[in-house]
C-alpha cells in the first residue's frame, strides 16, 4: 500500500533474517533503497543500514583480515609438516599444498587417542586455510557440551544464526550456509558422536560449498568421510644412542626439549640426559600430552629421574596447564575420558587385552571369553595357598562379535592396527596398556585374563613345534619372533605358582626348545623354565615336566654346563620311560641329547652307545628327523675318528633325508660338515662352496647359535690357504658373536681351534696377531658376513 514506508521494509528484512534467509533480506534492502531514492530522493536510515550489514556479516571482513574465530594457542606447534600439508591439499586443493591432490574432501575427521594432538593440528590447519575459504574458517568447541540436543545450537551460536519458531535450527543452518564457501571445524566430537553425525550429514547434503574438519576419538561413520588418524610423534629407535645435538631430529624429542626449556631456561642436556629424554619419549609412545606433562617436571627433576618414575605415569604425570580442558590436565584424566565413553562390553575387552605384550592377531582373541569378575578363591597346591580369582564365561562371543568389538576399539583410537606379513596386527600403546592393566586388576579379572593368554600361547607353541623342522620353519620362526613379548609375559605369569599355570608354562617352554636353540636364547631358557621346574606343582604333570627338562637341558649343554645338562637329560629320559607308548619319542630325543653331548666333549665311546640307543628308538617311532640328525652327527664323529670316507657317506645320506624333509637347518649342518671334509682333503673350492651355502642359510634363518660356526669355517679355510690376517679377523669376529650368544666352543673342536690360532700367531707375530684380532672384533655382524663371503686374501682388506 505504501512502498516508501521504510519501517515496513525494515520489518520485512527482520523477518527474513529471523528465517535465516540473508539473501532475501539483502534483496529487500536493495528494493527499499531504490524506491527511497526515486520517490523521495533520500538514502536509507542508519537502522536500515544496520539490518543490511547483519545480512552480509560473513562477507564484510576486510581483505587482509579473513573471517575466523580460531583459538590462539599459547605454545608453539611442533612437527607434523607432512600431516599439515596433506590436510591443506585435501581440504583446499593444490594452491596451498605441495602435493598433487584429488578432489577436496567434504568431511575430514582427525582421529586418535586423547592427548595425541588432534586439536592442535586442526587449529594449525585452520590457520593455514583461512585464505582458501571466502566465508571463513569457523571453530566450534564441543568439549564442554554434555547434551547432544545442543550440538546445533553450538554451531549456530558461532555462526550467529538465529533460532526461528517455524523451522528447526538445523534447517535454519542449512539455509544460512547454502550459498557459503566455508570451513567448519568441529572439535571433540567423540562424546556427542551421533548428534554430530546427524548435523554434519544434513549440512553437507544441503550446502554444496561447505567443508567440515572434525576431531574425534572415533570417526563420525558417514559415507564419504575421509579418516586421518593422528599418529604419535616420531621417536628414535630403541637401539639408537643420541647426542644432545641429535634430539631435534625427532618430533617427540623436539617437543620435550622446547617445553622443558620453557619452564627451565637454563636446561643444558648432557649425553646421559639426552638418552633419558629419548627413553621418556619412547615410553610415552610419542603422545604429545604425556610428553608435555613430563617436560613440565623438569622444573624439579632431571630427565633421568623423570624416566625412572614412568612406571607410575598416571599418578606422576599431573599438573597440566590450568587453562587446558580438565581432561588434559593429567594423563589419567585424558584416558579416563576415552574409557568412560565405552560401553560395558568394550570396556571389558579393552582391559582384558592389556595382558597382551607387543600386540596380537585376530586369531588370539577370536575365542576369547570375556572374563567376569569373581571374588578371590583359595586353592591348595602342595600345602601352599594361592589366590585364584576371576573366572570366565561358559562360552566366548561369536567371532563376528569379537571382530565387531575390536573394530569399535580401533575406531575409538584405543587400539592400534597395522599390517604384518599377510594379516593385521592389533596393539595398545604402552600408556593405554598400563591403564587397561589398572582397570583389569580393579575389576578382579586379571587371573582369568592372564590364564587365557597363557593357554593360548601354549597352544601356539605346540602348534609351531613340528613346523620348526620342515620347509615352513622360517614362517614359524618369524611368527614366534613377533609373539616373543607375549611368550615372555605368559611365562612370567606361569611362574606365579598356580598348579594349572605351572603345567601350561611347562608345556609352553617345552614346545619352544627348537626356537630358543635357533635364536640363541640359552640363558633365558634356563632362567624361565628353571623357575617353573623348581616349583612343587611341576611334579604333577609328567609329560610337561619331561619336555621342559629336555628344553632346559639343550640350553644348558650348549652353554657347556655338561654336568647339569646330563642330569636334566637323564631325569627327562626316566620320566619318558614311565609313560609307555606315549613316551617313546621323548625318550629317543633325551637319549639323542646325551649322545650329542658325548660327541661335543669328545667322549666318543660313550657317544656311540647312546647313538645306538637313540637310533633304535627313532626307528621304533619312525622319526625321520631324528634319524637324519643322528646320522649327520655320527658322520661328524667318524671324521674326528679319522674315517673321512665313512664321514662323507653318513653326511650325504643324512643330507638326502633332510632335503626330503625340507629341514633347512639340518641341511645347513650337513653341508657345513661336508665342507669340513673337503677342506681337510685340500679340496678348497668345494669347501668354500659348502661354507657359502651354510653361512647364507644361517643368515637367512637368523640362526644365532649356528652363525659363529659357519663364520669360523672361513677362518679355517683362510689358515689352510695361508691368509693369516684374514683368518685372524674372521676368528675374532666369530669369537665375539659366540660370546654374545653365551655358547662357548665345545671340547670336540677345541684342539683344532687352538692349532689354528697358533698357526696364525706364528705367521703374524704377537703384535700383528693382536692388531688383526682387534680389527675383526670391531666388525659388525653384517660386515663380518660380507667379509667372510667375499673370498678376499690378505692383500685386499682395506674395506674392512
Amino acid at each position: 500500500v505504501e512502498p516508501t514506508s521504510e519501517t515496513a521494509h525494515q520489518q520485512i528484512m527482520s523477518c527474513y533474517l529471523a528465517l535465516g534467509d540473508r539473501d532475501a533480506a539483502s534483496r529487500q534492502f536493495t528494493s527499499c533503497r531504490e524506491i527511497l531514492r526515486e520517490e523521495l530522493g533520500v538514502e536509507p536510515s542508519a537502522d536500515t543500514l544496520a539490518l543490511y550489514n547483519r545480512s552480509r556479516q560473513l562477507e564484510i571482513a576486510a581483505p587482509d583480515a579473513q573471517p575466523a574465530n580460531l583459538p590462539v594457542p599459547l605454545t608453539s606447534f611442533i612437527g607434523r609438516e607432512t600431516e599439515l600439508d596433506e590436510l591443506k591439499q585435501r581440504l583446499s586443493g593444490p594452491e596451498l599444498s605441495n602435493i598433487e591432490p584429488p578432489a577436496p574432501a567434504r568431511l575430514l575427521t582427525l582421529t586418535g587417542p586423547g592427548g595425541s594432538g588432534k586439536t592442535r593440528l586442526a587449529i594449525q590447519a585452520g590457520r593455514a586455510l583461512v585464505s582458501a575459504f571466502a566465508d571463513g574458517v569457523w571453530w566450534v568447541e564441543l568439549a564442554s557440551l554434555s547434551d547432544p540436543a545442543f550440538v546445533p545450537q553450538a554451531v549456530a551460536k558461532v555462526l550467529n544464526v538465529q533460532e526461528q519458531p517455524d523451522r528447526s535450527l538445523i534447517e535454519s543452518l542449512e539455509n544460512a550456509l547454502r550459498t557459503r564457501k566455508l570451513l567448519l571445524i568441529l572439535d571433540n566430537c567423540e562424546h556427542l558422536i551421533a548428534a554430530c553425525a546427524d548435523l554434519v550429514a544434513a549440512l553437507l547434503l544441503a550446502c554444496p560449498d561447505l567443508q567440515i574438519l572434525a576431531t574425534s576419538r572415533e570417526p563420525l561413520g558417514l559415507t564419504g568421510e575421509l579418516i586421518r588418524p593422528v599418529a604419535p610423534l616420531a621417536v628414535p629407535p630403541t637401539a639408537d644412542a643420541l647426542r644432545p645435538d641429535q634430539l631435534t631430529g625427532y618430533e617427540a624429542l623436539r617437543l620435550f626439549v622446547e617445553r622443558a626449556t620453557a619452564v627451565q631456561p637454563a636446561l643444558s642436556l648432557s649425553p646421559a640426559q639426552a638418552e633419558a629424554v629419548a627413553s621418556i619419549c619412547r615410553r610415552l609412545d610419542g603422545l604429545p600430552l604425556a610428553i608435555e606433562l613430563a617436560a613440565a617436571r623438569v622444573r624439579v627433576l632431571s630427565p633421568q629421574q623423570i624416566a625412572r618414575r614412568l612406571d607410575d605415569r598416571f599418578n606422576f604425570l599431573t599438573g597440566g596447564s590450568r587453562a587446558a580442558l580438565p581432561r588434559h590436565q593429567t594423563l589419567r584424566a585424558a584416558v579416563d575420558w576415552s574409557y568412560d565413553l565405552l560401553d560395558d562390553a568394550e570396556r571389558a575387552l579393552f582391559r582384558q587385552l592389556s595382558v597382551f605384550a607387543g600386540g596380537f592377531t585376530l586369531d588370539a582373541v577370536r575365542d576369547w571369553r570375556l572374563v567376569r569378575s569373581a571374588q578371590p578363591i583359595q586353592n591348595q597346591i602342595e600345602g601352599n595357598e594361592v589366590e585364584g580369582g576371576a573366572t570366565t564365561d561358559a562360552a566366548p562371543p561369536s567371532p563376528g562379535d569379537q571382530l565387531d568389538l575390536l573394530t569399535r576399539l580401533v575406531d575409538k583410537s584405543l587400539l592400534t592396527v597395522e599390517p604384518v606379513e599377510a594379516e593385521m596386527r592389533y596393539g595398545l600403546l604402552e600408556t593405554m596398556r598400563q591403564y587397561g592393566r589398572e582397570k583389569l586388576v580393579e575389576a578382579g579379572e586379571e587371573t582369568g585374563a592372564r590364564r587365557q593368554h597363557l593357554r593360548w600361547f601354549s597352544r601356539l607353541a605346540e602348534q609351531a613345534e613340528p613346523h620348526l623342522l620342515g620347509a615352513n620353519q622360517m614362517v614359524w620362526l618369524k611368527r614366534l619372533d613377533v609373539e616373543y613379548d607375549n611368550i615372555s609375559a605368559a611365562l612370567h605369569w606361569a611362574a606365579g605358582g598356580h598348579r594349572e599355570d605351572i603345567e601350561a608354562g611347562l608345556r609352553l617352554g617345552g614346545a619352544l626348545w627348537r626356537y630358543w636353540d635357533r635364536r640363541g636364547y640359552l640363558a633365558e631358557t634356563r632362567q624361565r623354565l628353571g623357575r617353573l621346574l623348581a616349583h612343587p606343582a611341576a611334579q604333577s604333570s609328567a609329560a610337561a615336566r619331561a619336555k621342559a627338562l629336555y628344553s632346559v637341558g639343550i640350553a644348558t649343554h650348549l652353554q657347556s654346563d655338561d654336568a647339569a645338562a646330563n642330569s636334566l637329560f637323564m631325569e627327562s629320559l626316566a620320566i619318558w620311560q614311565t609313560l609307555g607308548e606315549a613316551g617313546k619319542l621323548g625318550a629317543a630325543r633325551a637319549a639323542h641329547a646325551i649322545a650329542f653331548m658325548g660327541l661335543r666333549r669328545a667322549d666318543y665311546a660313550n657317544a656311540h652307545l647312546w647313538y645306538a640307543q637313540c637310533l633304535s628308538r627313532y626307528r621304533q617311532v619312525n622319526d625321520q628327523w631324528g634319524l637324519a640328525e643322528a646320522m649327520s652327527q655320527l658322520g661328524t664323529m667318524a671324521l674326528r675318528e679319522g674315517d673321512a670316507a665313512k664321514a662323507r657317506t653318513l653326511q650325504e645320506e643324512a643330507l638326502a633325508l633332510k632335503q626330503t624333509l625340507g629341514d633347512w637347518r639340518g641341511i645347513r649342518f650337513s653341508v657345513w660338515a661336508l665342507g669340513n671334509i673337503a677342506r681337510l682333503q685340500a679340496d678348497y673350492a668345494t669347501a668354500r662352496a659348502c661354507y657359502v651355502q651354510a653361512l647364507t642359510t644361517a643368515q637367512e634363518m637368523d640362526d644365532k647359535w649356528s652363525l659363529p660356526y659357519c663364520i669360523e669355517a672361513f677362518g679355517y679355510l683362510a689358515v689352510a690357504q695361508d691368509q693369516p690376517h684374514r683368518a685372524a679377523m674372521i676368528f675374532a669376529a666369530a669369537d665375539d658373536l659366540r660370546r654374545a650368544t653365551g655358547a662357548p666352543l665345545p671340547a670336540v673342536w677345541q684342539a683344532d681351534y687352538d692349532r689354528a690360532l697358533t698357526a696364525i700367531r706364528t705367521r703374524l707375530g704377537q703384535t700383528g696377531f693382536q692388531a688383526a684380532w682387534a680389527k675383526g672384533a670391531a666388525l659388525r655382524l653384517s660386515q663380518t658376513i660380507t667379509f667372510a663371503l667375499t673370498g678376499q686374501g690378505d692383500k685386499d682388506l682395506t674395506d674392512f
